[in-house]
């Protein structure tokens, strides 16, 4: 059973994040390597989702053998992505103990027009934002602050995150 994670922790959690690299990975072995280089985290893939989309196939949340192999081999949090609308992939992650989900626009849609609803979860969710302003006003009242973490993707594009402290 997951226990609920207190205001108080998921704001430290975040904390330890802001101004950090968060690193894709697709095994444990990468995992390893971003966490020896200094990444304050990493996000569990399955593989680059607009690989698997250009290939013709469903861009959805890693295989949970991963995350679990990912999450034994670092210190550092584990993060993994769930379709939008997807929240029986949400409670999986949740289950498995993952730091933080992030419901993703990059995996393929699982509903359109409704997302997770994250205050039925307790495990902090992320999201990817391109100006912070915007988005912070875009989840209210669910904004807690904008963190300015810089997630570095396959091909290093850097983008600005936010935790949601829900």
């Amino acid at each position: 059973m997951v226990e609920k994670g207190t205001y108080k922790l998921k704001k430290g959690l975040a904390e330890m994040l802001k101004g950090g690299v968060i690193m894709d990975v697709v095994n444990a072995e990468q995992a390893k390597i971003a966490e020896e280089a200094g990444a304050v985290a990493v996000m569990a893939l399955e593989r680059v989702p607009a690989d698997i989309r250009s290939a013709g196939g469903v861009a959805r949340m890693a295989d949970p053998k991963i995350i679990k192999e990912i999450m034994k081999a670092v210190t550092i949090p584990v993060m993994a992505k769930a379709r939008i609308g997807h929240f029986v992939e949400a409670q999986v992650l949740e289950a498995l103990g993952v730091d933080y989900i992030d419901e993703s626009e990059v995996l393929t849609p699982a509903d359109e027009n409704y997302h997770i609803d994250k205050l039925n979860f307790k495990v902090p969710f992320v999201c990817g934002a391109r100006g912070q302003e915007k988005e912070k006003e875009k989840y209210q009242p669910f904004f807690y602050q904008t963190t300015p973490l810089k997630f570095i993707v396959t091909f290093y594009i850097i983008v600005n995150y936010i935790i949601l402290i829900v």
